[in-house]
């Protein structure tokens, strides 16, 4: 009888959470899915798979290689379900105006504007911002990085982008994440 309480404790948040929660689909990606499917998604349509850090990985061609690398989504996992998803967006100028627009038919009036500044691996910074949308348990965010700059101050072009990122909430997820 103790194992089975014990157990039922153990278990039963995971499920009601994911029952709960299931709700962003894109792109075939959905909260949810396991890690092997998700896997098993990037690789059938042609994209190498890389884990960044544990439960975070990005999908793509060429991911060793610095300079030809072509980041083609990342995904997000806690307790092996996955949680987050990662459109990026390459062409700034040329889809910045047509994807707000399209995230703001979609979504509505977002809930949060943030300017989010980090530092960068190597030294350097960036500024982003962040537009939230919040659906239920999941939140919709879109992020531009106008530019990142090196350490001496000098742009560098090849790293301004945006991209529309999917998450849920989850047993993983931080207070200060939502």
């Amino acid at each position: 009888m103790r194992s089975i309480l014990f157990l039922l404790t153990m278990i039963l948040p995971i499920v009601l959470w994911n029952s709960q929660a299931a709700a962003f689909s894109e792109n075939g990606f959905y909260t949810g899915m396991t890690r092997d499917a998700a896997i098993a998604l990037a690789k059938s349509r042609g994209l190498e798979v890389k884990e960044l850090v544990p439960n975070s990985f990005m999908m793509g061609r060429g991911l060793d290689d610095p300079v030809n690398r072509e980041v083609h989504g990342g995904v997000a996992f806690c307790h092996d379900l996955l949680v987050g998803y990662t459109l990026p967006i390459q062409d700034l100028d040329g889809r910045l105006i047509p994807d707000l627009e399209e995230t703001l038919l979609r979504f509505g009036q977002p809930q949060r504007v943030r300017i989010v500044p980090a530092t960068v691996f190597g030294g350097g910074y960036i500024r982003q911002v962040a537009i939230d949308w919040y659906l239920g348990d999941d939140r919709v965010e879109f992020t531009i990085v106008p530019e990142q700059k090196d350490q001496q101050g000098l742009k560098l072009l090849s790293e301004r982008h945006i991209s529309l990122y999917f998450a849920s909430k989850s047993p993983c997820t931080g207070l200060s994440d939502w």
